[in-house]
């Protein structure tokens, strides 16, 4: 990042191997030595601009280094920023990097080959698939974990009635014994509205629910409203809005 690669490179070892960014950069698959190494580094420059390397979550097994790059780039050949996280191995031997592997989803980088209206479509399904037996388990670390997975810090979601759920209210909810899921089902996503260059959208999407609240049964098909946002672990949402559920016809 500061571009002084030779400060790097005093720390390899003359026949280092691995592979890095292979299938971006060419040669990057395999390379055999320091020298292709440092041939590679410095073919980075003509493919990618890099605005953050973020390095995190370290792991030590014996000479192997284990750790994850939270990263963001300009890709020169689309133009588009993209931010992914690259898993990352290193073995040391006498004090020396002697094998790397920096590895990227290529998906990220040259485009996913689903739209976005398509990767929505599978976060939902997934979201709704995994709230109904979350909101079954009653296990306040596993609704932690949901949210975490489909929901950003700070979401909001608003009910029927108008009132405002955040997160406390929303697991507390899910995990309440007065609710009692016995099935949800995802019908469709629409309205899908892409913004932000890719990085956010509204859309709609409608689920089927049967739930006993305090032990009234409700049969119920809803429509909702929702603004997600693409961030490094895919889409999340940050607002949604439940509309009145109304009987199966």
């Amino acid at each position: 990042m500061a571009g002084r690669p030779e400060g790097y490179l005093a720390g390899v070892a003359s026949d280092m191997k691995g592979s890095v960014l292979g299938g971006l950069i060419p040669g990057g698959d395999n390379f055999q030595s320091k020298e292709e190494f440092a041939a590679l580094m410095g073919k980075m420059g003509e493919f990618m601009d890099v605005q953050k390397f973020e390095p995190c979550n370290w792991r030590g097994i014996g000479d192997d280094v284990l750790f994850n790059v939270n990263w963001q780039f300009v890709w020169k050949a689309t133009g588009a920023t993209v931010q992914t996280t690259a898993v990352v191995r290193k073995v040391l031997r006498d004090g020396l990097i002697c094998e790397k592997y920096h590895m990227v989803d290529v998906s990220d980088v040259l485009g996913s080959k689903k739209t976005p209206a398509e990767e929505l479509a599978a976060m939902v399904k997934s979201l709704v698939a995994e709230g109904s037996e979350m909101a079954k388990a009653k296990d306040i670390a596993r609704l932690e974990e949901y949210w975490a997975k489909y929901f950003t810090a700070d979401s909001i979601f608003i009910r029927p009635s108008g009132n405002p759920l955040d997160k406390a209210g929303y697991l507390g909810m899910l995990s309440s014994e007065d609710v009692v899921v016995v099935s949800d089902e995802l019908l469709s996503v629409g309205d899908v509205k892409v913004l932000a260059g890719g990085q956010a959208a509204v859309f709609t999407y409608t689920t089927h629910s049967k739930f006993v609240y305090k032990g009234t049964e409700n049969d119920d098909i809803a429509k909702f409203s929702a603004t997600a946002e693409k961030g490094p672990d895919g889409w999340k949402i940050v607002h949604a809005h439940r509309g009145t559920g109304q009987k199966p016809q």
